[in-house]
């Protein structure tokens, strides 16, 4: 079965989010590549137009009146296949990675000529040549192509790519691109989602989308350090309709986290409000991995789970001790791993 298109046309004036938002079906070495991309083309050139890096060197080509002609973008071919890069089989590497350029290639990028007054297609590279001695594939990239690529790079502010390049699934890389730059909380509808996942005629059933894409996606994530703390919005009948994801929270280093932005990036007003009423913010901090498993790993909301425990612990002479028991003895969510505390 020929696979669907994967980038739809995007207007110039659109290309901040609309590159990132669209649905498409790459492969994982595909997401990778689009990623790499993406960081690479944002990365500051020296004087001499040229930028080297771990992931990458990108240097500036410009004719004799100083016009940029193109962007050439060298990639590592090892880097790029990640954990599938096999040990002194560099040819076969570089091929299989060249192979996924030209599949990518394929789909091709709209942009608006301002001189000229038309829309232009054109692929995302203009040349693509492999390097079997040195494992580096060299992709050259058009200004107004590399322009669409910038702005797409907005959104991957907080993306770090060796954490990126250790996901071993597309969808995971998928939504690290999607979610990362989230400063709000925003709600997908579960059809949307199936759509931007390429997943409507896959997974036919919301809760095999959820559990086998979503869910294992958050669940890839968050052991590289990314958490997106989400709700599962029902209608009718119990029936998931929606999920709503909250900005990341990157758990690193959590304890320098807390030391920079304060306790308030891992709740809500209302929460904090209610875990307030028992705990001093110290006991927050050293309790922090039970309230963030409540918030994140559970059906429960917080925020009522808290006002209920307050109310009954009145009544108890250890009441810290009581609240922190009854939030670690919570069901983890269906699906996700039970959380060491």
């Amino acid at each position: 079965m020929p696979r669907k298109n994967k980038l739809q046309p995007v207007p110039v004036y659109d290309v901040d989010r609309g590159l990132m938002q669209l649905k498409r079906d790459f492969t994982l070495i595909e997401e990778r590549i689009f990623l790499n991309t993406a960081i690479l083309t944002h990365c500051p050139l020296n004087e001499d137009g040229i930028y080297i890096g771990e992931y990458g060197m990108v240097e500036r080509i410009v004719n004799k009146d100083g016009v940029v002609k193109l962007y050439e973008v060298k990639f590592n071919a090892d880097i790029l296949l990640g954990n599938g890069a096999k040990d002194g089989k560099r040819y076969n590497n570089v091929q299989i990675i060249k192979n996924s350029f030209q599949t990518y290639n394929k789909n091709h990028l709209y942009f608006y000529l301002e001189e000229a007054k038309v829309w232009v297609e054109a692929p995302p590279f203009a040349i693509i040549v492999g390097d079997v001695k040195n494992n580096i594939i060299t992709a050259s990239i058009m200004p107004e192509v590399w322009e669409l690529y910038r702005g797409v790079n907005k959104t991957y502010n907080r993306i770090e790519l060796k954490t990126a390049f250790r996901l071993q699934s597309h969808y995971s890389l998928r939504m690290l691109e999607l979610f990362c730059s989230l400063d709000r909380p925003i709600t997908y509808s579960i059809q949307k989602l199936k759509e931007m996942f390429c997943c409507e005629e896959k997974y036919i059933k919301n809760k095999d989308f959820l559990n086998r894409v979503i869910f294992k996606g958050f669940k890839d994530l968050e052991k590289e350090g990314y958490c997106f703390p989400f709700t599962v919005n029902r209608g009718t009948k119990q029936k998931v309709e929606s999920i709503t994801i909250n900005p990341c929270i990157i758990k690193t280093n959590i304890r320098k986290t807390l030391n920079t932005y304060g306790i308030q990036i891992y709740f809500t007003k209302e929460e904090l409000d209610e875990i307030e009423k028992n705990f001093t913010k110290e006991e927050i901090i050293k309790n922090i991995k039970t309230f963030t498993y409540v918030k994140w790993h559970t059906n429960v909301s917080l925020t009522e789970k808290m006002r209920e425990l307050n109310e009954k612990s009145k009544s108890r002479s250890n009441p810290k001790g009581w609240i922190i028991s009854i939030l670690r003895s919570i069901e983890p969510r269906n699906g996700w791993p039970l959380v060491k505390l």
